[in-house]
C-alpha cells in the first residue's frame, strides 16, 4: 500500500498516523514534517483476531485509573528490545500491538473501546514507548514551547505545574511542541526537540487528551534549555538557580517518559552527554494561579539575558 495516496494522514512526533478504520481521527494538515528526509507512515488497523498473544506477558501496572500489561516477542529482562513485536493490554479497553516488519499498530477492541480512547493509548502511551523503544527517539516526560525558534522544557512531577505553565505560555502566544512527551533527536552535537501531537490538558482528566491547540510547532527545533519545577509556597518568591554538573544530570534522569529497567545504560550515557551542552535551571514557583504571569515574566527575562551574552 502506497500511504501517500492518503491525504488525510496525522502528523505525530514526526511520523504520519493514518487510524484506517476510524477516519474521524485522522486530520489533513498543510504542512506535514517529519524528523526524517524520508517520509514514515505508521498504519493503524483493527485486528481480524479474537485475541493477540505474546509469549512474554509482565506484571499489571497502574494508569490513567486502568491496569494494562505489557506484551514482548521476547523476555523482559534482555538488555536490547529493538526490532522486536512489543504491546499493552488495557483491561476492559483494548489491546495494542507494534508489529516492526510492517511499521504498523494492530488492535483488538475490549468492551470499554472507544475511537477516542484508542487514539489517546496510542499518542500518549504506546507511540512514545514504541518510538524509544526501536531506538527512534529518546522520549522525555516534559511539556515544551516554542520561544524564538527554540525549544523551552519544563519538566515536574506529576501534578507539579508542568501543563499549567505550558498552558500559560500557549495563551500568552507561544506555539505548542509538547504537554506531556517529547522526542528528543541528537544531530551532531545539537540536541532537536521533536514535537508531539497538538492536545493540551492543564487539568487532569483521565484517558483524554484535552483540548486541541491549533498553534502548534510541526517541525523541530533546537532546545533552548530545561526547567525543573519545583513547587513553592503560594507566597514564595520566583527564584531560579542555574544547575551544573550531577545536578543537571539528575533532572535529565528522572524526566525519561518510559525508564525502562532494559535501558538504564544507554540512557545514563545519552543524558550524561546531553547535560554537558544543555542549559538546566530550576524554578521555584510559588503555587498560586494569579502568580503565572510572574513567572513567565522571570523565565522570559533570564532567557534574554542569557542568548545576549
Amino acid at each position: 500500500m502506497d500511504y501517500k495516496e492518503y491525504k488525510n494522514m496525522t502528523s505525530v512526533f514526526g511520523h504520519h498516523i493514518l487510524f484506517e478504520e476510524e477516519p474521524q481521527l485522522n486530520e489533513a494538515y498543510d504542512l506535514p514534517i517529519t524528523a526524517y528526509d524520508d517520509q514514515r507512515y505508521i498504519r493503524i488497523y483493527r485486528s481480524g483476531k479474537k485475541k493477540l498473544q505474546a509469549p512474554y506477558v509482565s506484571e499489571k501496572v497502574e494508569s490513567q485509573k486502568r491496569s494494562f500489561r505489557y506484551l514482548s516477542t521476547v523476555s523482559f529482562d534482555q538488555t536490547e528490545k529493538k526490532n522486536i513485536d512489543w504491546g499493552i493490554e488495557v483491561e476492559g479497553v483494548l489491546t495494542l500491538m507494534w508489529r516492526h516488519k510492517t511499521h504498523s499498530i494492530e488492535y483488538i477492541p475490549h468492551q470499554a473501546f472507544t475511537p477516542e480512547r484508542l487514539r489517546y493509548w496510542v499518542y500518549h502511551t504506546f507511540l512514545p514507548q514504541i518510538l524509544e523503544l526501536e531506538g527512534i527517539y529518546h522520549i522525555l516526560h516534559v511539556g515544551s514551547v516554542e520561544i524564538n525558534e527554540k525549544a523551552l522544557l519544563f519538566s515536574a512531577f506529576s501534578y507539579g505545574g508542568k501543563s499549567t505553565l505550558t498552558d500559560y505560555f500557549v495563551r500568552r502566544g507561544h506555539a505548542l511542541l509538547s504537554d506531556d512527551t517529547l522526542g528528543i533527536l541528537q544531530k551532531a552535537s545539537d540536541y532537536y526537540a521533536i514535537p508531539s501531537y497538538p492536545f493540551l490538558r492543564p487539568f487532569r482528566k483521565a484517558e483524554t487528551l484535552g483540548k486541541r491547540v491549533e498553534n502548534f510547532k510541526r517541525k523541530p527545533l533546537p532546545i533552548t534549555a530545561l526547567f525543573s519545577l519545583q513547587k513553592a509556597s503560594p507566597d514564595a518568591p520566583v527564584a531560579v538557580e542555574k544547575l551544573i554538573g550531577i545536578e543537571k544530570y539528575k533532572v535529565l534522569h528522572y524526566t525519561p517518559f518510559a525508564p525502562f529497567e532494559f535501558t538504564k545504560i544507554q540512557r545514563f550515557f545519552y543524558f550524561a552527554k546531553m547535560a554537558e551542552s544543555l542549559p538546566v535551571y530550576r524554578l521555584h514557583i510559588p503555587w498560586e494561579l494569579s502568580r503565572l504571569e510572574e513567572v513567565y515574566d522571570t523565565i522570559m527575562d533570564l532567557l534574554t539575558t542569557s542568548s545576549k551574552k
